[in-house]
């Protein structure tokens, strides 16, 4: 829901306006519905996506990063390697499981190890409790870019990298209806332009 609040509101708007014949109704929900039974043409969901007989379009990816305020990081140390993520405290999004992250580089490993202080399904819950000095973020670039620019976070670890997060169209057929392919057009191309902002 919160990826529809923070990027896609204003791209629906625009197709609004610019196909104004084309009617929607758009839910925002965390809740996975079944679209078919439901009656919608498109879902649009990010993540991990499990097995469905759903047709499925990726539309973005975003980058997971590790990200601190300046004022935690000036009390708590920063941290240069991840096995020092032991000593701090992680907010985290419950992706893909409700805690599990790798970051690799070149060929290593590690499986993050660190107090999980809390567990929200509300990225922008996990965004001011970094913002706050309650531990380290873990954010899609999605969500922290604009902090990050601004300096009210600090990325950390930047020469490891985490798993990629996917933004999915999902629909029932390869036929669409006219107005879903304008749709998810529109959406794909808004969502790269979009995307070429991210850090």
């Amino acid at each position: 829901m919160e990826i529809g609040i923070k990027i896609l509101n204003d791209i629906i708007c625009r197709f609004s306006k610019r196909y104004p014949l084309i009617n929607l109704d758009v839910i925002l929900t965390n809740d996975l519905i079944d679209i078919v039974k439901e009656g919608y043409d498109v879902a649009i969901r990010g993540g991990a996506l499990k097995d469905s007989n759903l047709i499925c379009r990726k539309i973005m990816s975003t980058k997971l990063h590790l990200c601190a305020s300046p004022d935690y990081l000036a009390k708590h140390g920063v941290p240069g390697h991840p096995d020092e993520l032991a000593d701090h405290t992680l907010i985290s999004f419950p992706y893909p499981s409700p805690w599990a992250l790798r970051l690799s580089r070149g060929d290593e490993s590690v499986d993050l190890q660190a107090q999980v202080k809390f567990r929200t399904n509300s990225l922008d819950l996990v965004l001011k409790g970094a913002w706050k000095g309650l531990g380290i973020g873990v954010l899609p670039s999605s969500v922290c870019s604009t902090d990050v620019k601004a300096g009210r976070l600090v990325v950390l670890l930047e020469n490891w990298r985490a798993f990629d997060i996917g933004l999915y169209a999902l629909f029932q057929d390869r036929k669409t209806p006219k107005k879903v392919d304008l749709f998810l057009d529109f959406l794909a191309r808004e969502l790269a332009d979009i995307e070429q902002t991210f850090i």
